[in-house]
Parts: structure tokens; sequence; C-alpha cells
């Protein structure tokens, strides 16, 4: 049952999180900026057309790390929640996301129903935030981007922060250890 509640959660979150993302804001396109990065301002861009011409030109470019690649590379995090088959784009209007809403809804209540409990969140901690120091209490948090559990161990959870920290539990969660220390 619990592996249900846990599959269920994570399927909301992944459902969540592909709905609240928001498209890059767009930047400014030099006259001789790469194509893949023209192609990215059309009004109906092709992701796949962009991959490959974005492939093509670092076959025959040093790759550089400037505004255009990190762009690219936000650009398509956002693109892939709503790229099709034939690789357009199709965001989905205030309707369809309500009935994908709906549809989470009553999947959840489905999956309470047949088990007897609640499959929600309940907050666990910690209450109190300390910084690297481990003495001084702090206000900030972060935001969980991913969370996997061990296969060979379900009391062993990952989890993956917006800043890039990864924290390990060995008890389902009660307590957390930091693993990327100096990110």
């Amino acid at each position: 049952m619990k592996s249900n509640a846990l599959l269920l959660a994570l399927l909301l979150l992944t459902a969540v999180s592909a709905y609240s993302q928001q498209k890059p804001p767009e930047v400014y396109v030099a006259p001789d900026a790469p194509t893949w990065m023209q192609m990215m301002q059309e009004e109906n861009p092709n992701v796949f057309d962009i991959q490959k011409a974005y492939a093509d030109y670092f076959k025959t470019h040093p790759y550089e790390k400037n505004t255009y690649t990190k762009y690219y590379k936000r650009w398509m995090h956002w693109a892939r929640t709503y790229v099709q088959g034939d690789g357009q784009l199709h965001l989905p209007t205030v309707a369809e996301q309500q009935q994908q809403e709906q549809q989470l809804k009553a999947t959840r209540a489905l999956a309470e129903e047949r088990s007897g409990n609640s499959v929600g969140w309940t907050f666990l901690g910690p209450k109190r935030t300390y910084d690297t120091d481990g003495v001084t209490e702090v206000t900030w948090q972060t935001n969980i981007y991913s969370i996997d559990i061990s296969l060979s161990d379900p009391n062993v959870l990952y989890a993956g922060g917006e800043s890039g920290g990864i924290w390990k539990t060995t008890d389902k969660g009660l307590n957390w250890t930091l693993l990327s220390v100096n990110i």
C-alpha cells in the first residue's frame, strides 16, 4: 500500500511540475546568431529540427558556454513537457490543464478508497533549518526537484534540490544527509 501511495504522490508531483513550468523569457538574438537559436524564437518551433540544428552546429564549431547555449538548455527543458511525436509543441489550454487536474484528483481518490488510507503528504520537517555550520538557524529552504527510492532497500531515498544538492536518507525520510557538500 505504501508503494502505491508513494507512486501516486510522485505522479502528482510530476504532473504539477509539468503544468507549472513556465517558458524561459526570450533573449536578444543577434542577426548572426546560430540557426538553432533563431529557430527557438519562431512562432511554431519544431523541437526535433532545433535539436538537429544544434548538434550539426557543434560538429563544425567548438562548444562555448554562453547566453545562447544556456538558453537552449533551459528552453529544451521547458519544451520536453509539451513536445509531440512530430516535434511540434502543444501548449495545453486552461481547460486541458483543469481536466488533467481533475483526472489526477480522481486517480488519487480511487487509490485512497482502495487502500483505505489517505495518500496525501504529511509534513515531517525539518521545522528548523540550519546553516552549514549546523548551529546558525536560517529561514531559507530548498525545493526538491527529484526523488528516488533505492531498489535494494526501501528505507533509502535520494532527493535532488534546485541548487544541485543531493540528499540521502536511510530511515524513510525522517533524517537527511547532504551528500554534495561543496556545490
